[in-house]
């Protein structure tokens, strides 16, 4: 048996790494989003905390976040953050999840061009906060494919493109595409019933135990319809029947990256 060079297996774990969003907690009291943070390094994002302007900044110089999460909503306090940043080009890109902001605040992040979302935590869970960061940042979408004919992974891949979501990892066989779930926790997989190796209803517990936040879309074809009844009885609520066209897959995946129903417990 062949061990992987370990140069190798740390440019795979960097380029992991790369794949994984990165969202940065800033609070006084960091510890009240410890349960949200919990719930975002479970989907495989790079999670960091800051507790002042100053310790903000440097988050953002080492590991520019794509996400700011944050309580803090005095105007004086994202003035400095910004201020902070000024002339690094790090501030440009970030989208904002502000909990409890105020119109002055709004005001001012939208005069700096900046993506933000603004909740009320008294009638808001993590689950609305998480659809509206993938509806405003399609790009933090990840999704991986699995499927042995080349031409219906081109077409998926067409469709992710035209979303602008991000293709993290394809497979042509259910083995490849439980190795990916495990490495990268993508956010959709979408299986194909018939592969060889493994098949999609062997493959599908070892995803779910390796990647419990995925939702995973099954793709059958014709004379599969006793593994799509499997499918449904073992939870699966997304399916595409072959052939599809692109408009109904585009519907599937973006229903399935808005099934974030479970997180409705979780207060923001």
């Amino acid at each position: 048996m062949h061990s992987v060079p370990p140069s190798a297996r740390s440019l795979r774990e960097a380029q992991i790494i790369q794949l994984r969003p990165r969202i940065l907690f800033w609070d006084a009291q960091p510890n009240l989003f410890s349960e949200v943070k919990f719930i975002f390094e479970e989907m495989n994002w790079v999670a960091g905390q800051a507790a002042s302007v100053e310790e903000c900044v440097q988050s953002f110089l080492s590991s520019a976040p794509h996400v700011l999460y944050t309580r803090v909503n005095e105007l004086a306090e994202f003035q400095k953050l910004i201020e902070g940043l000024k002339y690094t080009g790090k501030w440009g890109g970030v989208s904002v999840v502000c909990i409890n902001g105020g119109r002055d605040l709004f005001d001012f992040l939208k005069e700096k061009e900046t993506h933000s979302m603004f909740f009320n935590s008294t009638n808001h869970n993590l689950s609305h906060v998480i659809r509206a960061i993938r509806t405003g940042r399609p790009d933090l979408v990840r999704i991986a494919i699995a499927d042995d004919l080349f031409v219906i992974r081109s077409q998926l891949k067409m469709a992710i493109l035209i979303m602008k979501y991000s293709l993290v990892a394809e497979a042509s066989n259910g083995v490849e595409a439980t190795n990916a779930c495990m490495d990268i926790k993508p956010d959709v997989l979408t299986l194909d019933i018939n592969m060889p190796m493994k098949n999609g209803l062997q493959t599908l517990s070892d995803v779910r135990q390796a990647s419990p936040h995925t939702r995973i879309i099954m793709i059958s074809g014709q004379g599969t319809e006793t593994n799509v009844i499997e499918s449904a009885r073992q939870g699966i609520k997304h399916f595409v029947s072959k052939p599809f066209t692109r408009e109904l897959l585009i519907s599937t995946i973006r229903q399935a990256s808005d099934d974030v129903d479970y997180l409705n417990s979780i207060r923001i």
